[in-house]
């Protein structure tokens, strides 16, 4: 279910029908990850079938960047599957003996094998036009690239229309070639997040059913608007049984999908270490993400914290409020998913003494000291029962609790400070345990 596209289908459109009169052009389809590009270009057959337009596809892979001419190969083989024996048999044999005939790199690369590779889809445009369609841009082959590159400036003639997708964010999508296919576009299309009523459109295609009206916000809230969060969060309470009603609205907005989380933390991996390593500090800060804190903890100067921050913001993964935050909580986890415990033990501590150096709220620092297993700073225990005392007067007797168990954790000399840590622990317990001793 195609919801909130019909700009982009008509302008893709209104390419084909100017191809029809040898206007060729090139178009790029760019957003960041989850906003439908890929169904999108799924369904951009559809606006010319039963028309004589031939439609080459491929879908670039990161695990396949290392096969030359990986992404021509997909294109042409997806023509050659459906066409006729003798057609079949005369393309594959063209594309095999350019694609093949090359035994070094220099050679591929060379603008003879270039030009060859163009004579290819010159021909098929003989009997009608074309339809190229190239998904993850991003992740093509180098030769590949430098032959769309290629086709994309020479489109003339061809009566054709490439259309790649290509996803915002990724450190691969600054390649020079990835770049110059991307410039080569007439037209950028960049499809918005869904609206209120896409949601209510989709709760009422995927429910069975309309769902009440706060449970729409809520699903809409949550995910943005993004098609790929909007799904994982209607098909995680619809697997937990949760029906569309406002008495479920607390469980969409805790819901977190494991299938979204592994997602976004494959996703996650191919960054740039400085953009994971600003994810991880704004992942350990959570509420109180100051800028400067964040880039301290990520050890970014001002120009590194700007270039990785723009770049989470491009993939989706930020709201855009001054404060990093992240647009859901499954990205936090799908963060911390992929740290070692070592390695969030590091973030939290590093966090608490930033946050301590700061002379922010004890509460602040202890809520980090808690994710420490190790002894602490000199100043540990102070803070922890500080924090113990605030939350003892905000009548949260079970917090400050928690807060002093830390402290005798990391007080480990039997003296009368421990004697105090001990008394005021007992103190605590007693305000929600009348059993405690």
């Amino acid at each position: 279910m195609l919801l909130e596209r019909d700009t982009e289908l008509a302008h893709v459109g209104a390419a084909l029908r100017a191809a029809e009169e040898g206007l060729s052009s090139s178009i790029l389809l760019s957003g960041p990850l989850g906003i439908g590009r890929s169904a999108l270009l799924r369904r951009l057959p559809g606006l010319c079938a039963g028309e004589d337009v031939r439609v080459l596809r491929a879908n670039a892979a990161a695990t396949e960047q290392d096969f030359a001419f990986g992404v021509v190969r997909q294109l042409f083989d997806s023509l050659v599957a459906g066409a006729p024996e003798e057609d079949r048999t005369r393309w594959a044999r063209d594309a095999c003996d350019i694609a093949h005939g090359t035994e070094d790199s220099r050679a591929a690369l060379s603008e003879a094998v270039l030009y060859g590779l163009r004579s290819l889809p010159a021909g098929l445009g003989e009997n009608g036009r074309l339809l190229i369609l190239v998904d993850d841009l991003q992740w093509a082959d180098v030769p590949s690239l430098r032959w769309l590159a290629h086709l994309a400036k020479r489109l003339d003639g061809l009566r054709a229309v490439l259309v790649c997708a290509l996803r915002d964010g990724e450190p691969r999508a600054r390649h020079p070639l990835v770049r110059e296919v991307a410039h080569t576009a007439a037209r950028v299309l960049r499809p918005a997040p869904l609206s209120l009523d896409a949601t209510r459109a989709l709760i009422r295609e995927r429910r069975g059913g309309p769902g009440h009206e706060e449970y729409a916000r809520a699903c809409h809230e949550v995910s943005g608007g993004n098609p790929l969060f909007l799904m994982s969060v209607l098909l995680g309470t619809a697997a937990r049984g949760f029906p569309p009603t406002a008495d479920h609205i607390d469980q969409v907005r805790a819901l977190r999908p494991a299938e979204l989380r592994d997602r976004l933390a494959s996703h996650l991996r191919t960054q740039t270490p400085a953009v994971r390593d600003l994810a991880a500090a704004i992942a350990a800060f959570g509420d109180h993400a100051e800028p400067a804190l964040v880039a301290q903890l990520a050890g970014l100067d001002e120009i590194g914290f700007g270039a990785a921050r723009r770049a989470l913001d491009e993939t989706g993964l930020l709201t855009g409020a001054r404060e990093p935050r992240f647009t859901h909580r499954v990205v936090q986890d799908a963060i911390e998913s992929s740290m070692t415990p070592a390695e969030r033990e590091r973030s939290h501590a590093g966090a608490a003494d930033l946050l301590y150096r700061s002379g922010c709220p004890a509460e602040q620092v202890a809520a980090h000291l808690m994710a420490v297993t190790g002894p602490g700073r000199s100043w540990s225990v102070p803070v922890l029962r500080s924090a113990a005392d605030t939350a003892l007067r905000r009548g949260a007797p079970e917090t400050a609790a928690r807060y002093l168990r830390r402290a005798l954790l990391a007080h480990r000399a039997q003296d009368t400070g421990r004697a105090r840590l001990l008394v005021d622990l007992a103190t605590a317990e007693r305000a929600f345990d009348a059993e405690a001793c």
